[in-house]
């Protein structure tokens, strides 16, 4: 299988993921918290777990970056694409972070039957074969463990969604969902 196809199959795997993201990106905070010893962020008012982004977890999320994007041959620090990955890499960390916070704050959980279901969705709308899957794997620089990751992010993503809009439709569930985004911006933002 061709690493553009692989590349094809990650973005369908993240596609929720990436949508919540648009929908509650945003970075920064004016003051900013004592970052703990071998982290390189710290969002406050989330649990350790959820708050804490290490060197490592940044690391990996490049390497990742890196093998989804076009860019051939080494990278150099202080290159636009060097920065381009390294910032896409810490927002995207970041943007976990807060999508993992609003679901610990609101109660919502990803079960590991819920995940499971959501693995076999996804494995068999988007890969054949167990091949397919491997390759996969090893073109975009995962494990099964991010893997689980991104699908608990969408089932925590999906959850939030239903939950703000309820029973609203049309109009009125865009209308509840541009609010919910302006407020969540601004929460996160904050901290």
């Amino acid at each position: 299988m061709s690493k553009h196809k692989n590349k094809y199959k990650f973005l369908i795997l993240i596609i929720p993921l990436i949508i919540a993201v648009t929908l509650f990106s945003g970075c920064g905070k004016e003051s900013e918290p004592e970052v703990p010893k071998g982290d390189i962020i710290y969002i406050s008012d989330v649990s350790e777990s959820i708050g804490s982004i290490s060197e490592q977890d940044y690391r990996k999320a490049f390497k990742q970056m890196t093998a989804k994007s076009d860019i051939t041959g080494a990278l150099r620090p202080g290159t636009d694409q060097y920065d381009t990955i390294k910032n896409d890499s810490i927002l995207g960390l970041i943007n976990q972070s807060w999508l993992k916070g609003e679901a610990e704050e609101r109660g919502i959980k990803a079960t590991p039957v819920d995940i499971k279901k959501r693995f076999r969705q996804v494995q068999k709308t988007t890969f054949p074969t167990r091949e397919d899957y491997m390759q996969f794997l090893v073109t975009n620089e995962l494990d099964e463990k991010d893997v689980m990751n991104l699908l608990k992010l969408d089932i925590y993503s999906k959850k939030i969604r239903d939950e703000v809009v309820q029973q609203s439709s049309g109009k009125e569930a865009d209308k509840i969902m541009k609010d919910f985004v302006k407020s969540y911006r601004q929460k996160w933002k904050s901290r």
